[in-house]
């Protein structure tokens, strides 16, 4: 994806007054191509009209024109919004919205994306929690983490049974 001048999203949110299923305004934010926020438990989110500052010439979702506070999309699962520039040029970004249960986020981020799949040797990483509502947000920290657990580390993982 090579994003030019011409090819961006200012702002992207979902916003009460056009969305009645919803508790309250949804402002998503941009991080590495994806658009997320997340969306209050009991919210609907199959309907939803976006409402968005896009610089470019169009912007289609799986080749629908979309329009600013008016063109709907079930956004239960991630949708990719591409947007094309007026030189021509297209960018797409991904559009994340998950249900929020209220309960506070712990964000753990190994450096790299690597696997914590030792009990002796550390991995450098990062770890924040998103208060949610009614808590307190922790800023993002380095760490070093290693896995834990005792003589079952290296045995597979069992699954349940159908009927729990």
């Amino acid at each position: 994806m090579c994003v030019s001048t011409s090819q961006r999203l200012a702002q992207f949110s979902f916003l009460q007054s056009d969305n009645p299923g919803l508790s309250s305004d949804i402002n998503l934010s941009l991080e590495n191509g994806v658009l997320s926020g997340r969306a209050a438990i009991g919210d609907s989110v199959d309907n939803l009209v976006a409402s968005f500052q896009q610089a470019g010439e169009s912007i289609s979702v799986d080749g629908i024109d979309q329009s600013d506070g008016v063109t709907s999309n079930d956004f239960s699962n991630p949708l990719n919004y591409t947007i094309v520039g007026n030189d021509g040029l297209e960018a797409t970004i991904a559009v994340d919205l998950a249900e929020f249960t209220g309960l506070p986020i712990v964000n753990i981020n190994t450096l790299g994306g690597v696997g914590i799949d030792s009990k002796d040797d550390y991995v450098l990483g990062t770890v924040s929690v998103d208060g949610g509502r009614g808590f307190t947000d922790f800023p993002e920290l380095a760490i070093e983490i290693r896995g834990r657990g005792n003589s079952t580390w290296g045995a597979p993982e069992k699954t349940l049974p159908d009927e729990v």
